[in-house]
């Protein structure tokens, strides 16, 4: 099975003074492959750099050293324009803060990264979405009139427009109620079963990442452990909370 996503050496590092010139290290030498149609949920204590890692598998960020590669594509070989297409052409992205753009209404929210990625996104594919997502007949709406969840759906809405071969999603339920964030893992999941689109997620909420095929586990940056069809007691035990 193809990988989808890989990651050799991972490092990454930060400038905290410039004179002298220290950094901190957040990833350390991290390595894995990630298959096509594999859901993984990256997990660990906050601050562990799962964030940032799901930053440079996506392509959001640059790697200090080691290589990333994205549709067999090496990120750091391609000039950042040209990342930016690769990106809206195979990937989706879901974050905690949604980051719907609040002048357009949810229909337009809805087929903006395909537009900039040249797809032209039919009124009736953009409503076959919101159905998909619970907010059929709502695509005139702005966003600022709909609750936490139901931005979140505009944003996983957003996300499978362009027909990603994955989808990242950073703690896309850290800041929805139990309810709502259980319907979007739902949606994340469904979109991986029925539709076979790889998902990265990484969540503090081990439950959530317990849905994953499999699991990778940070811990001050390094690689700690992997887990194949994780439980959320198992995934207890590993990340030490």
């Amino acid at each position: 099975m193809k990988d989808v996503v890989t990651a050799c050496g991972l490092c990454k590092s930060f400038d905290i003074d410039a004179r002298p010139r220290r950094s901190v290290r957040v990833l350390d030498d991290i390595s894995l492959s990630v298959p096509a149609g594999e859901f993984v949920s990256i997990v660990g204590p906050s601050g562990s750099g799962k964030s940032t890692l799901l930053y440079c598998l996506a392509g959001l960020m640059d790697a200090t050293s080691g290589t990333v590669s994205l549709m067999g594509n090496d990120l750091s070989t391609l000039r950042r324009e040209v990342v930016a297409k690769l990106r809206r052409a195979h990937a989706g992205f879901v974050f905690q803060s949604f980051c719907l753009i609040p002048s357009l209404n949810v229909a337009d929210n809805v087929a903006l990264p395909s537009r900039l990625a040249g797809k032209n996104l039919s009124a009736q594919v953009v409503e076959e979405l919101l159905d998909q997502v619970g907010l059929g007949g709502r695509g005139r709406d702005r966003v600022q009139a709909l609750s936490g969840g139901e931005q979140q759906r505009v944003a996983v809405a957003r996300a499978l427009a362009g027909t990603p071969d994955v989808i990242f999603a950073d703690e896309p339920t850290g800041s929805l109620d139990s309810k709502s964030g259980a319907n979007v893992l739902s949606l994340l999941k469904e979109s991986n079963t029925r539709q076979g689109r790889t998902v990265v997620l990484v969540t503090h909420d081990l439950s959530a990442a317990a849905l994953a095929d499999r699991a990778i586990v940070i811990r001050d940056g390094k690689l700690a452990a992997e887990e194949s069809r994780p439980t959320t007691e198992r995934l207890f035990e590993l990340v030490g909370v």
